[in-house]
């Protein structure tokens, strides 16, 4: 039943409709937690928002930027603020809207998603946690030095990063104020420059020939539980690499994890890609967060996931 927007937590209440699916609104999930007729199930979300860098061209091309970048970026100050309930019952308390992803990877991939989503430590990954000193000393120690004007410089270039923003991006909104103090504190010169998504997603597609930008967000979602899908987001060359990040020793471990049958050499071959990616960081991911299923408690339709839909799962679902 089609519904006007900002009208499902009150025609769920009314029971104009009894199955809302696959949430992500902290004003309607919260609220609607609250309400004894209805209830929720959840679920990670196959996708990520995540910042890319530029790995061919300009600062970012020095992965002790991207590194720097990546410490001064307060991701849990972002996600605590945009994913906020404005209320919610004691249950829903307990399962956070969103989360700071480990790494950029697919967070309900069967054998790495709880990696991606902090459930579970691999050793040897760098976790990009805030740290304003950490970015100042990786830059200390490659080179960037702090002019007069507070702006690094390294052989006589300014540490100006330039961010490529989509326009009308709520999720933008809210970090790109984060960001500006505390890149500025590190000595980043930030630029900003406003496009609409189409020209975004042009100008960073590989063999666009442009490279006059640094820094950009997007959002990627995943249709399937595969490992493999991050070879097509990383290998040099692929025309999903928005990054342009080429490097042979990631290569070979993607390469290897999708070239085996046997399960376990596979993983840890794409464990060691997992490693060697958060050390080039081409992509840092900036939040995941949970689907929501709001529901009349009468409806009993809950085989539902991050890759089967409430449609897929119609075929078992049941009103009492």
């Amino acid at each position: 039943k089609t519904i006007a927007e900002a009208t499902e937590l009150t025609s769920l209440q009314n029971g104009d409709i009894n199955y809302f699916p696959e949430s992500i609104e902290a004003d309607i999930i919260g609220p609607a937690s609250l309400d004894e007729n209805l209830t929720f199930d959840h679920y990670f979300r196959a996708a990520e928002g995540f910042f890319g860098y530029n790995c061919k061209s300009g600062t970012t091309a020095d992965p002790a930027v991207r590194q720097a970048l990546s410490y001064a970026t307060n991701r849990p100050e972002f996600v605590d603020a945009y994913f906020k309930y404005p209320e919610a019952s004691e249950e829903l308390e307990k399962v956070p809207l969103g989360y700071v992803p480990d790494v950029y990877w697919n967070p309900v991939s069967a054998n790495l998603g709880k990696v991606v989503t902090g459930e579970e430590r691999l050793d040897g990954l760098a976790i990009y946690d805030y740290d304003l000193d950490k970015a100042k000393q990786i830059l200390d120690d490659a080179g960037w030095k702090v002019g007069a004007d507070g702006i690094r410089e390294k052989d006589g270039e300014k540490l100006t990063v330039k961010f490529l923003l989509s326009e009308g991006n709520s999720v933008l909104e809210m970090l790109i104020p984060i960001i500006q103090k505390s890149w500025k504190e590190i000595g980043v010169d930030l630029k900003q420059n406003t496009v609409d998504f189409n020209t975004l997603l042009d100008t960073v597609t590989p063999g666009s020939g442009n490279e006059d930008w640094n820094v950009f967000f997007m959002t990627t979602s995943y249709t399937g539980v595969e490992n493999a899908d991050s070879n097509y987001n990383l290998m040099s060359g692929d025309p999903n690499n928005y990054s342009g990040l080429e490097d042979a020793k990631l290569d070979e471990e993607l390469t290897a994890g999708r070239s085996t049958m046997d399960e376990k050499e596979s993983v840890d071959n794409y464990k060691k890609a997992m490693i060697t990616e958060n050390e080039l960081i081409p992509y840092l991911p900036i939040y995941g967060n949970e689907l929501f299923n709001i529901y009349a408690k009468n409806v009993k339709l809950t085989e539902t996931g991050p890759v089967r839909s409430w449609a897929q799962a119609l075929d078992s679902a049941e009103i009492e």
